[in-house]
């Protein structure tokens, strides 16, 4: 490809061809098609080519692919359109792969019957001008959102205190909105009376101080808050005063809260629940009567002791340790927690403890709550079991006996055991109720639980699915032997007569079995085998009990 410098028209002196080499500004020259025909070493160095790499390929493969389609629109207008210069910001692509923004002037220099005989290209890189102009913008956002969700209310002013900024925080305090605010004056806030101590403080600041104080504040509604304000000016670049920036707290709730603190403390005498108090090094100070009556320790016995004297060890070791960590960061702790009273018995109380400070905001005391829930966990705990067993036999009920189930198949995957399901139905029950009545069945069902309970090994499961139909979970098994040895236990003592009310009931049982994995591979599948083989039990009147694997072959 020819030197552009050598073209005819172009000026053919050792100058130009010195300026284009040594300038700073990258310059290139390219075809009406984008052809690179010349580059000089800054525009090489931008794109990171050799002058030979970079002739070899065209201006639309140097640029982002996103912007080519804007830079060859620019690039028609210049050729075809006759237009002198056309300047775009947009990406190239550094050999590296790398994005480098530029300033581009794209414009042409025409040869004879004013047909365009090349593109001049001059770029600026914009690349760190682009990263810090980002960067300005990420900040300012970062600040924003900073101002937008801080519980502090910010408040900017002009010279004459008329509004330009309030962040949600401070409209949220005064009950108005940015619109009600930008219409309106620090003044329109603040009583009558105390606007000239007010403007007073203003002025020191424009002197150069910040300052703080308390002041009270109108909202929109009429209603008054006390407000801690930090005010300072604002300048401008040449030191200009400009308006004032205003922090502002709502001191209502700190003062709110410190007054339910001394009042929790006026009246812990006569508080129904359980209170003491412990001083800054965690010593018990005094406790109400009713701390004494619940824990049965006297007066005597607490006072200068620490909590942990009560205190249950076990896992409340680690919730103790919990209420240190929340009392450092925060001053407050509420919970759930075991203790003990002095006779060694375990009551379960939800405790609340926070913090009492002085006036110089140093640490005076902690006031504990504790309440009594042991009653309410004993309920608790009551309720769930009569969730999980049956009530009359206080076996696992249906829902107990397919969580256990699940467990047994997911170890069994995992250690690749088998597990055996027994399916219990009792034979001629029916006729107890019908003879004795089901106060007589209900008792009858007690001792069938019991004796299936009597013959199981310790990790085995018993269940009541409903009715007579019991269940036994054999979580690990060896083989069908094991199994067997537990089938022929069970019926031996179901044979054997029960006596109720010197009444002698006599009863049986068909038993079917299934396994996991040789018979099925989930739960409902396994029961559903397991009841199966038992059906098969009770047609066969020689047969106690089936194994579902043998139906296949009878």
């Amino acid at each position: 490809m020819d030197n552009v410098f050598n073209k005819s028209g172009v000026a053919e002196t050792a100058l130009a061809q010195a300026l284009f080499k040594q300038s700073t500004v990258a310059v290139g020259f390219c075809t009406p098609k984008g052809k690179w025909i010349q580059a000089n070493p800054a525009l090489l160095q931008l794109l990171g080519f050799t002058e030979k790499e970079l002739l070899n390929t065209d201006l639309a493969r140097s640029v982002h692919f996103d912007d080519r389609s804007a830079v060859r629109h620019y690039l028609e207008n210049i050729t075809q359109h006759n237009q002198s210069e056309r300047q775009l910001e947009h990406r190239w692509i550094h050999k590296d792969g790398s994005v480098i923004w530029l300033s581009a002037s794209y414009m042409f220099v025409s040869g004879g019957n004013e047909q365009p005989d090349y593109i001049v290209v001059l770029a600026q890189n914009m690349t760190a001008h682009k990263a810090a102009l980002k960067n300005l913008a990420d900040r300012e956002a970062w600040y924003r959102q900073i101002l937008e969700s801080t519980r502090e209310g910010v408040w900017r002013l002009d010279e004459n205190f008329k509004t330009c900024y309030a962040n949600p925080a401070l409209c949220s305090m005064l009950g108005s909105d940015i619109q009600e605010l930008s219409h309106l004056s620090l003044l329109d806030f603040v009583a009558e009376e105390e606007q000239p101590a007010l403007i007073q403080q203003l002025k020191l600041n424009k002197q150069g101080y910040a300052n703080q104080y308390d002041i009270e504040l109108i909202r929109k509604d009429g209603g008054r808050m006390i407000a801690t304000v930090v005010s300072e000016q604002l300048s401008s670049a040449s030191g200009m005063h400009t308006g004032f920036v205003i922090g502002v707290i709502d001191s209502s709730k700190r003062h709110q809260m410190e007054d339910e603190l001394r009042l929790s403390e006026a009246v812990y005498l006569n508080a129904g629940d359980a209170i003491y108090i412990t001083d800054a090094n965690g010593k018990i100070v005094k406790a109400n009567p009713a701390f004494y009556q619940l824990t049965g320790y006297s007066v005597s016995e607490t006072v200068g002791q620490s909590p942990m004297m009560f205190r249950a060890g076990g896992e409340n070791d680690h919730t103790c340790q919990l209420i240190l960590q929340r009392m450092r960061e925060s001053g407050c702790w509420e919970g759930e927690i075991y203790n003990r009273k002095k006779n060694g018995e375990l009551f379960c109380a939800w405790e609340n403890i926070s913090t009492v400070k002085d006036d110089t905001g140093n640490l005076r005391y902690h006031v504990s709550i504790l309440t009594d829930i042991s009653g309410i966990k004993k309920q608790q705990q009551q309720l769930n079991f009569l969730a999980h067993h049956d009530p009359l036999t206080r076996l696992p009920n249906r829902t107990l006996f397919f969580a256990n189930l699940n467990q047994s198949l997911r170890v069994s995957r995992r250690n690749r055991h088998a597990v055996a399901l027994i399916f219990i139905d009792l034979d001629d029950f029916k006729p107890v109720n019908d003879r004795y009545g089901h106060h007589i069945g209900d008792e009858v069902l007690k001792v069938v639980a019991e004796r299936i309970q009597d013959s199981v090994r310790d990790e085995d499961t018993v269940a009541r699915l409903g009715g007579d139909e019991f269940t036994i979970l054999m979580p690990s098994v060896m083989d069908q032997d094991d199994v067997q040895q537990l089938v022929d236990r069970v019926h031996q003592v179901l044979k054997q007569t029960i006596l109720i009310n010197e009444l002698n009931v006599s009863i049986g049982a068909s038993l079917g079995v299934s396994m996991y994995p040789n018979d099925v591979e989930d739960e409902y599948a396994l029961l559903q085998a397991a009841d199966k083989a038992m059906y098969r039990a009770k047609q066969h009147e020689d047969r106690h009990c089936v194994f579902f694997s043998d139906m296949a072959d009878s």
